[in-house]
């Protein structure tokens, strides 16, 4: 879901095969110029890193309760 086709911002939305589990959970994943910058920026803002175990993997996690 985007504005237009090559235009981003966008969702995608991805079916999983898999029974529910326990609460539905909103996953957004972004790609900013800047990643340092905007995990700083989050963190001001009150989000949280956590270890979803994704070992050595480029992103980063975060929780933002609202």
């Amino acid at each position: 879901m985007r504005p237009e086709p090559d235009r981003r911002p966008g969702l995608e939305f991805v079916l999983l095969n898999e029974g529910k589990k326990g609460k539905s959970r909103l996953h957004l994943g972004f790609v900013p110029d800047d990643q340092a910058a905007e995990v700083a920026r989050l963190e001001a803002h009150g989000a949280q890193r956590v270890d979803i175990g994704q070992g050595d993997q480029s992103w980063v996690a975060r929780r933002r309760h609202v």
